[in-house]
C-alpha cells in the first residue's frame, strides 16, 4: 500500500477515535449533541492528521524518495537532518550511511579502474574469465592478436569469443586444477605469432576459484631466432659438406693411383685447391657475418669517410676481374665528393660484394656502373649492371643468408650465399638501408642509402 493510501486509512482511524471520544465526554442530548460530537470529532481528526502528516509522514516520505535516488546513483536530499527528534536521527543516519556507501563505492570503482588500467597497459595479451565462463576483461593487445568470433567479446562466454582450442583448453585446466598452468601456443590468424601462456586461478576467501587470469607472453622473436639458428646450422652444414665431399672424393682417387698420372694429378689438385678456396671463403664470410651481428646494430665507425674514394678504390681493385670478362666499369660522383661518417673498411666490403656479384652475374661484355649522389638527407649509391637480372619472386628474400636464386650457378661462380646478407648488415650498422630493383634479362640495381654527414 502506498504512503498516500496509508494517510487516508490513518485519517479515518483518527476520525473514528475522535467520534468515540466525543460520544464518551458529551452529555447524551438528542440531535444537537450528536451533531456537535460529529463536528468536534471531524475537526480533531483533521487537525491531528495534518499535524502527523506534515511533521512525521511527509518527512519520512521525502526520506524514502531520497533513499530511492541514492539507489539510482543520483544525489539525494536528506530533509529534517537538523531536527532533534527521531525523524532527524533517521535522516542523519541515512546521510552518514550515504557518505560511507559513497566512499566504499568510490574506492571499489577506483580499484577497478586501476586494475583495468594496469591490465590494459600491459604489453602482453591478458584475459580475465569469471567462474561461470564469462569473459570479464580483454586487453587491447589480446584483441589485436587473437582471432575473435565477435567484435564485442567482453560479457560473452570465453569459448564463444576466442577461436582457439588450445587457449580454451588451458583455461579449462586452470579452473579444474585450481593452480597455475602454462604452455606454448601458436596463433596463425590474423598473423603468425607464438606465445607462452600462463593461466592462473584467483581464489576467494573460502578457497573457491572465482576467476582465471590468462597472460600471453609473446615469444615470436625467440621462435624466429631458434628457427633462424636451425636453418643457419643446416645451411652451414650443407655448404661445408659439398666441398668437403668433393675434396674427399678426389683425395681418394689420388690415393687409388691417380697420383701416378701427373696430368690427372694436377687436374685433381687444382679442383681440390678450388674447393679449399671455396671452404675458406665460406668460413671467412661466416666469421664476418657473426662479427657484424655481435656488434651494436648502430656501432659503426665514427671516422670521416669519402664515400667516392671508397668506391673508386673498390673499382680499381675489381678492374682486373671485370676486364677478364670484357665488362666496362663506370663511376659517377657529384662535384666536391660525398662525405659520411662510418667505417672505411666495412664500407669497402659493401661495395666489393656488390661489384663482385655484378661482375659474376653479368654476361661477358656487359656494363657496370656506380652512381653516387645526395638525395634529401641521405647519400645514395646505385650499383647498376646489365646482367641476367633477378625474377621478382626472389627479390623479397635476396638478402637472406644462404639464399640463392640459382644455386648451381652460384656455386659455379664461387659464391657462398652470404655476400648480400653481409651487405645488408653492414649498411644497417651505419644507420642506412639497402634496396634492389630488377627486371629479368635487363640487369639489376642495388641501392645503398647512408646518412649524410652534417656540414
Amino acid at each position: 500500500m502506498r504512503l498516500a493510501g496509508r494517510h487516508i486509512v490513518f485519517f479515518f482511524l483518527l476520525q473514528f477515535l475522535c467520534l468515540l471520544l466525543g460520544f464518551s465526554v458529551l452529555p447524551p442530548e438528542p440531535v444537537g449533541a450528536v451533531v456537535l460530537s460529529l463536528f468536534l470529532s471531524v475537526f480533531l481528526a483533521g487537525l491531528i492528521f495534518l499535524l502527523v502528516r506534515d511533521y512525521i509522514l511527509k518527512p519520512v516520505h521525502r526520506l524514502l524518495l531520497s533513499v530511492d535516488r541514492m539507489i539510482r546513483g543520483e544525489a539525494p536530499d536528506w530533509p529534517g537532518v537538523t531536527r532533534p527528534d527521531e525523524v532527524g536521527a533517521l535522516a542523519r543516519g541515512l546521510s552518514d550511511l550515504e557518505g560511507h556507501v559513497g566512499r566504499v563505492v568510490a574506492e571499489a570503482l577506483r580499484e577497478r579502474d586501476e586494475a583495468r588500467a594496469v591490465l590494459s597497459s600491459m604489453g602482453e595479451a591478458v584475459l580475465v574469465i569469471g567462474r561461470d565462463g564469462t569473459l570479464l576483461h580483454m586487453s587491447a593487445a589480446a584483441q589485436k592478436v587473437l582471432d575473435l568470433r565477435t567484435p564485442q567479446p567482453v560479457g560473452r562466454n570465453y569459448w564463444e569469443a576466442v577461436r582457439h582450442e588450445e587457449i580454451n583448453r588451458l583455461i579449462r585446466r586452470a579452473f579444474a586444477s585450481s593452480r597455475p598452468v602454462d604452455g606454448d601456443i601458436a596463433i596463425y590468424a590474423p598473423q603468425e605469432m607464438f606465445f607462452h601462456a600462463q593461466a592462473s586461478p584467483v581464489s576467494g576467501p573460502d578457497g573457491e576459484v572465482k576467476s582465471v587470469v590468462a597472460i600471453f607472453h609473446d615469444i615470436s622473436d625467440i621462435k624466429k631466432f631458434e628457427r633462424m639458428r636451425s636453418e643457419f646450422v643446416a645451411n652451414v652444414s650443407h655448404e661445408l659438406k659439398t666441398p668437403l665431399t668433393s675434396i674427399k672424393g678426389y683425395v681418394e682417387t689420388l690415393k687409388d693411383g691417380a697420383v701416378d698420372d701427373p696430368q690427372e694429378a694436377r687436374r685433381f689438385l687444382s679442383i681440390i685447391e678450388r674447393q679449399t678456396g671455396q671452404l675458406e671463403s665460406l668460413v671467412t664470410d661466416i666469421l664476418t657475418l657473426s662479427a657484424i651481428e655481435a656488434r651494436d646494430p648502430q656501432g659503426r665507425g665514427d671516422e670521416e669517410v669519402d664515400l667516392g674514394g671508397v668506391v673508386a678504390e673498390v673499382i680499381e681493385a675489381q678492374q682486373k676481374a671485370a676486364e677478364a670478362r670484357g665488362h666496362r666499369l663506370a663511376l659517377r660522383l657529384p662535384p666536391g665528393g660525398v662525405r659520411i661518417r662510418g667505417d672505411h673498411r666495412a664500407l669497402g666490403q659493401v661495395f666489393t660484394n656488390l661489384l663482385d656479384n655484378a661482375i659474376k652475374f653479368t654476361p661477358c661484355g656487359g656494363q657496370i656502373s656506380v652512381d653516387v649522389r645526395e638525395e634529401g638527407g641521405m647519400v645514395r649509391a646505385d650499383v647498376r649492371d646489365s646482367g641476367i637480372g633477378i625474377p621478382p619472386e626472389h627479390l623479397p628474400r635476396i638478402f637472406e643468408r644462404f639464399y640463392r636464386v640459382d644455386r648451381a650457378r652460384s656455386r659455379e661462380m664461387g659464391g657462398t650465399g652470404l655476400g648480400l646478407a653481409i651487405v645488408k648488415h653492414l649498411v644497417q650498422s651505419h644507420g642506412g638501408r639497402v634496396a634492389v630493383e630488377s627486371v629479368p634479362g635487363q640487369g639489376a640495381v642495388f641501392s645503398v642509402f647512408l646518412p649524410r654527414m652534417e656540414r
